[in-house]
């Protein structure tokens, strides 16, 4: 029994059977400390069968599988993302491929010794992911997709391989949504691996540089820092831009499409994918206030009655000067 545990692992070995006292090849993986708990695979020459089964003997799945003797079958065990896969030959199809359920990695053990079976070859490679890398043993990495971002095709410059081990660059991982996780796959000469690699926590942030836009204003976006941007998107769907230092300006043309309200801005940068909104609202024509007309019809009845009282009083008084006459 293997003191190292294993989560994520490929195990092979070149199996031959030339006595029919030699019967099954077992290899138990995600063992307890005391084995109490574990699965295995079993390639039963004898009877002709490839199944796993839990400690307790209950067989979880089983194929037939014609085993001849004095015959060399190269036996690949996957473990990887929860599925466990069988490889019976060199051709990269899994023979059977089943769930784990509620596997988490353990130990490991086999009974080459005491299964009286001629064997060969025999490997274990972890696969087990640390910052970013993954172990792909001696098989050709042929491509790697990002399956948590729309299945992207990662470029050769996005990645390295050297010793059996891939490395996604941190150029490409800080252009991806801050603290989450992300699901790759490496597709391989011998099978496809799936590995997980988290992002850092922090990136940049932006902000609307206006509470409120209007119909026909260009909407313009400051970033927290001077970060390269590659893409905006506005409630979903990529508008063109500019961008000069920390200021992302979408041009009015852009966002005559988009109703009165609320919108979702996000942007895609070299340091993560930071998001805001922004208010917009239909242009209103604002038209001077013109003063109100004057009217001069109290303004004559005004002269009129003051015309009327200076003449009555200019009569009052000849008429007086008349009586003391």
């Amino acid at each position: 029994m293997a003191e190292t545990i294993y989560q994520d692992f490929i195990h092979s070995v070149t199996l031959k059977r030339t006595s029919a006292s030699a019967k099954r090849y077992d290899f138990s993986f995600g063992g307890s400390e005391d084995f109490a708990k574990h699965w295995r695979v079993s390639v039963d020459f004898e009877n002709g069968k490839t199944f796993v089964a839990k400690e307790d003997e209950t067989v979880l799945k089983q194929i037939d599988c014609a085993l001849e003797d004095d015959v060399e079958y190269r036996v690949s065990i996957l473990v990887n993302d929860g599925l466990c896969k069988v490889y019976l030959g060199e051709e990269n199809v899994a023979d059977l491929v089943l769930a784990l359920d509620g596997y988490e990695g353990g130990r490991i053990k086999t009974n080459l010794e005491e299964s009286g079976l001629i064997h060969s070859n025999e490997s274990m490679t972890s696969l087990t992911t640390l910052w970013g890398d993954i172990y792909c043993g001696p098989y050709e990495v042929k491509k790697v997709i990002n399956l948590g971002d729309d299945n992207y095709r990662l470029s050769e410059n996005e990645y390295t391989v050297s010793g059996g081990k891939l490395t996604i660059s941190e150029t490409y991982l800080k252009t991806l949504e801050t603290n989450s996780e992300y699901k790759f796959r490496t597709v391989t000469s011998f099978a496809d691996f799936d590995f997980y690699v988290a992002t850092q926590e922090v990136g940049a942030q932006v902000t609307a540089r206006a509470e409120k836009y209007y119909q026909g204003d260009n909407a313009q976006f400051e970033l927290s820092e001077e970060a390269t941007v590659y893409k905006v998107l506005i409630d979903q769907e990529e508008k063109a831009f500019a961008q000069n230092g920390t200021i992302v300006t979408v041009k009015a043309n852009e966002l005559k499409a988009l109703g009165s309200g609320d919108h979702q801005v996000k942007l895609f940068t070299a340091n993560g994918r930071p998001e805001t909104t922004f208010q917009l609202y239909e242009a209103v024509e604002v038209i001077p206030e013109l003063p109100a007309p004057v009217s001069h019809v109290f303004f004559y009845i005004d002269i009129a009655i003051f015309a009327s009282l200076i003449g009555g009083y200019l009569t009052f008084s000849i008429l007086k000067k008349h009586a003391k006459q």
